[in-house]
């Protein structure tokens, strides 16, 4: 029997394009983030019903969610400035290695920060019946927008680091062959 030998692949995009997708896909996350960020620490209505005031930054949840977006905003400026400094052809496995830890932390907070935005503001629009709480979505219409956009950039940046940390892994998995 003839043993069939495989010979080791190269990588499937140049080191150069590499760079390139790893650039863009950080900047978007820092665009992204710092966006949902924002419009979180913006977003106020304050509606007086029996006295009570409805403000975003009264729930922990969002807090927690606005300020996770701010670090990962902070944290992909400076894998982005990391990056660009190590150039297309540079092939050390730790580099790599150090930058798949940092983008599955990075992965690990947002998906955090957005699992606490959507549970509050799906307890904010629905309610929950078997407790008696009601949705205040029909009461402060403007803020439920805001922070429904400012969740869905939120997630969208999670995207963008998931696809990075792929990335990465993929990269050194290549190097390590």
């Amino acid at each position: 029997m003839a043993s069939a030998t495989t010979k080791p692949r190269g990588p499937i995009i140049s080191p150069r394009l590499f760079m390139v997708q790893n650039i863009v896909l950080r900047a978007l996350a820092v665009v992204l983030s710092s966006a949902a960020g924002i419009l979180m620490f913006t977003g106020k209505q304050s509606v007086e019903l029996l006295q009570i005031q409805y403000r975003s930054n009264d729930s922990s949840a969002l807090r927690f969610l606005s300020v996770t977006d701010i670090v990962v905003c902070g944290l992909s400026v400076l894998s982005l400035f990391f990056v660009w400094r190590l150039g297309p052809t540079t092939s050390n496995l730790n580099i790599y290695f150090f930058l798949f830890l940092c983008d599955l932390m990075t992965l690990v907070l947002m998906v955090s920060g957005c699992a606490a935005g959507t549970a509050l503001g799906l307890i904010s629009l629905f309610g929950e019946k078997k407790i008696g709480w009601v949705g205040v979505c029909d009461i402060v219409g403007r803020l439920c927008h805001q922070v429904t956009i400012s969740i869905t950039l939120s997630y969208l940046t999670f995207i963008c680091y998931f696809l990075l940390t792929v990335m990465s892994a993929y990269k050194v998995m290549f190097l390590a062959k």
